[in-house]
């Protein structure tokens, strides 16, 4: 049994070791402010020097309840990134304070400024500016913790966890041509025609029977995902049509066909729309319309255009009955916003308390990779490798972000299965 001795048990520590010892280390643990009942392995986590052997972290007071301090940085010698660092401690940083600083993402609430479409800009991030983005920082500090603890006690603690790995899909639009209605139809034939012969040519075939829609990916995810044995989430975009939001028509029954066929090898989600932001009742409503669709209830969501704030956005997801969020990730980076590949539970820094709410964090969007960086399908290969890298060394849970449309392997997509296929193999 780990005991962690601290002066004051807040809600603030408590979630902090539950998120390291539990959902991380599925490691025994108590707290405790009591000295005189101090036994097992003892961290103190505290300024005071206590007569039990112990390993000691020293507090930088960021886990008392309302406190505003925020990390200095320090880059040690064996140039792992770590924040609070600390003096005449065993721990040379407050990694306890450095873990909830990330997973809470506190430097959120205070952001200065957001982009066009109201979103924290990547680049005022404490990970993006340090360039460490890349690794689950926060599992290596756990590891490493617990490599730091055996040392201490000359005990042997284990961490069993397995590395899992999850394919998570956006149909932002199901059908490329199909099922968009006479008018969507022949505007787009028109455009098509005039700007992009490619697309004119593949709604010629479609029409002709030669060619199935381009979007129409649903049967290769299906049998690729059964070979492999993947999980599969989908989510769903539902709201009305409007300029980012351009799904087919949630009462299409084409669409509630597809999405009965989909619930047969995949979890299915909602996709909040564009037009949703900071409107919780319009995200209930593309809830409400998803469970009509498939005849079950809806727990899980991502964000469209991965726009959302701090913690309007996940308050308005718990007001809806939404249990799980897979927004966690940048629409400009990849890597790990949170520092972690480790789902962990919204803390919300306005009402002091850990809620029901069940982050997962994503690795990568191909769009980013793509658009952002400009990788070619060689370059996004080996980078996603890397990132698996960095996940299986924590035995993490290691997640993407794909869309119907680029599992294509047409136009601009063109040669991406191939990536899609190499980050599960």
């Amino acid at each position: 049994m780990i005991t962690i001795y601290t002066k004051s048990v807040t809600k603030r520590l408590q979630y902090t070791v539950d998120f390291i010892f539990n959902e991380i280390c599925s490691l025994p643990f108590t707290i405790s402010s009591d000295i005189q009942t101090l036994n097992g392995f003892v961290i103190n986590y505290s300024n005071e020097q206590i007569v039990v052997p112990s390993y000691h972290i020293c507090p930088s007071g960021l886990l008392d309840d309302e406190s505003k301090l925020y990390p200095e940085i320090v880059s040690l010698k064996d140039q792992l990134f770590q924040l609070f660092p600390s003096e005449n401690a065993d721990h040379q940083f407050d990694v306890f304070s450095a873990i909830f600083f990330l997973i809470t993402r506190m430097e959120e609430y205070e952001a200065k400024e957001v982009d066009e479409h109201g979103r924290y800009i990547s680049s005022q991030s404490i990970l993006v500016q340090h360039k460490v983005n890349h690794i689950p920082i926060v599992d290596v500090w756990v590891y490493d913790l617990i490599d730091q603890l055996n040392h201490c006690f000359h005990s042997n603690f284990q961490l069993s966890r397995k590395y899992k790995q999850y394919v998570t899909i956006d149909i932002d639009n199901a059908y490329a041509f199909k099922y968009k209605g006479f008018w969507r139809s022949l505007g787009g034939t028109v455009k098509d025609g005039i700007t992009n012969k490619t697309k004119f040519k593949q709604r010629l075939d479609l029409w002709k029977g030669d060619s199935d829609d381009p979007y129409d990916t649903y049967g290769y995810l299906n049998s690729f995902s059964k070979k492999l044995s993947l999980e599969v989430v989908f989510f769903i975009l539902l709201g009305d049509y409007a300029k980012y939001d351009k799904n087919i028509d949630h009462n299409h029954p084409k669409m509630i066909e597809l999405l009965g066929q989909l619930k047969k090898f995949g979890q299915l989600g909602i996709h909040p729309s564009y037009q949703s932001f900071g409107k919780p009742h319009l995200i209930n409503q593309e809830k409400e319309r998803l469970k009509d669709c498939i005849d079950s209830n809806v727990s899980h969501s991502r964000f469209h255009f991965l726009r959302y704030t701090m913690p309007g956005s996940y308050r308005n997801l718990l007001k809806c009955g939404i249990e799980n969020d897979y927004s966690m990730g940048y629409a400009d980076q990849y890597g790990f916003r949170a520092g972690t590949c480790t789902p962990f539970y919204f803390y919300d820094l306005k009402s002091e308390s850990k809620t029901s709410l069940k982050i997962h964090p994503f690795a990568y969007m191909e769009g980013v990779l793509k658009d952002y960086y400009a990788m070619d399908t060689k370059e996004a290969t080996n980078s996603i490798n890397q990132l698996k890298e960095t996940v299986q060394k924590v035995n993490g849970v290691f997640t993407s972000i794909w869309h119907n449309e680029s599992l294509s392997d047409k136009d601009r997509w063109k040669g991406w299965r191939s990536v899609f296929e190499s980050s599960w193999v």
